[in-house]
């Protein structure tokens, strides 16, 4: 853009000069005003300089929300050209709710996705790729690496002053927003997929980043995810183990953490659809810690592990060794079953 002035400035008796001119003081010299100022003179070649000029005289400069930012008043002039290209609701909402991220912090767009109702899935082919691609496109939005994305400080501060401008809109999108946010981490089974995909402990930093983000919302839902966080991570012991999987000990994710809820009368956490088979309690029984489960069937699976690793036979001394291993495996089991009913009778659970 500074370029494309300096050319025409050469005639300096002509009008595309003097609306040069006007451009790059309106813009304060700033370059990230005039590379905004030069995205729409690409976008559409039969836009003149005389033009652009005209139609930011004509609009105008909304003031900032802060102080520090007063010498850049006339960049949010060409701010509100690009936001008024911005026609659909949800990449809208989307501009305005990266804003509340902390300022030049790179912006998981996954976090994004879930609150805007867009998915979590960043290519051209999803709804929530084609509305970062339509917010690049009018410079609003800063693709990074790792499915992220940044606001510059300058055009985050015009992000917030459109929520504040809209107050009543405002707060019922933080609303809806937080709302989406935390249904997707309420239903323990979609919870647990979540675990099993990305895996256990990344999807405790998930947890984790949706709770932070809702505390920057000031949304009192965060105190659900800050829960769920809690539990998640005392869980961890058995949950996190690379030894755990569902095809072993099916409806355990489910169990740990909807007893958990009850245990601390968080009916908050629930699913439509229970496992099969699974131990629940059905109100809190101030029992001692149940981390104590997971101790036992921590060490009980790792002494299985160290036996099959020294090739020992992990049965009762009264068992026949001609039985065949089929049977060794159904009594081995066996043994590690009643041993964790015994420990489940103790601490008060009921099927």
């Amino acid at each position: 853009m500074l370029n494309y002035c300096q050319r025409k400035l050469h005639y300096s008796f002509s009008s595309e000069a003097k609306s040069a001119r006007d451009l790059c003081k309106k813009v304060g010299y700033l370059p990230l005003g005039l590379i905004h100022l030069r995205g729409y003179l690409a976008q559409d070649k039969r836009v003149t300089l005389i033009r652009l000029a005209q139609v930011l005289e004509e609009r105008g400069a909304i003031e900032l929300t802060k102080d520090r930012y007063l010498d850049a008043v006339p960049l949010f002039a060409t701010f509100w050209l690009s936001w008024e290209k911005v026609k659909d609701e949800a990449a809208r909402d989307l501009f305005q709710l990266a804003a509340y991220f902390p300022e030049a912090s790179p912006i998981p767009l996954w976090i994004l996705g879930l609150a805007v109702g867009l998915g979590e899935t960043n290519d051209i082919f999803e709804p929530l790729g084609k509305t970062r691609l339509l917010l690049q496109e009018v410079s609003l939005l800063e693709e990074l690496s790792d499915d992220q994305v940044r606001l510059h400080p300058l055009i985050r501060e015009f992000s917030r002053s459109l929520t504040i401008e809209d107050s009543d809109r405002g707060e019922k999108m933080l609303e809806e927003a937080a709302r989406k946010i935390v249904i997707e981490f309420q239903d323990l089974n979609r919870l647990e997929q979540r675990a099993q995909h990305v895996g256990y402990w990344q999807c405790l930093e998930q947890i984790r980043a949706a709770r932070v983000y809702l505390e920057l919302l000031d949304s009192k839902k965060a105190v659900y995810l800050k829960l769920l966080e809690h539990w998640m991570d005392l869980e961890s012991h058995i949950l996190g183990s690379v030894e755990w999987s569902p095809d072993i000990l099916p409806g355990l994710f489910y169990q740990q953490l909807y007893n958990r809820a009850v245990e601390e009368s968080q009916p908050f956490f629930e699913s439509k659809k229970a496992p099969a088979q699974w131990i629940k309690l059905l109100a809190p029984v101030g029992a001692e810690d149940h981390a104590l489960i997971r101790v036992l069937a921590h060490g009980m699976r790792n002494e299985v592990l160290a036996s099959k690793q020294k090739n020992e036979r992990y049965v009762p001394l009264t068992c026949r060794r001609d039985d065949g291993k089929r049977g060794r495996k159904q009594r081995k089991e066996q043994r590690i079953s009643d041993l964790v009913w015994q420990k489940v009778w103790s601490m008060g659970y009921w099927v």
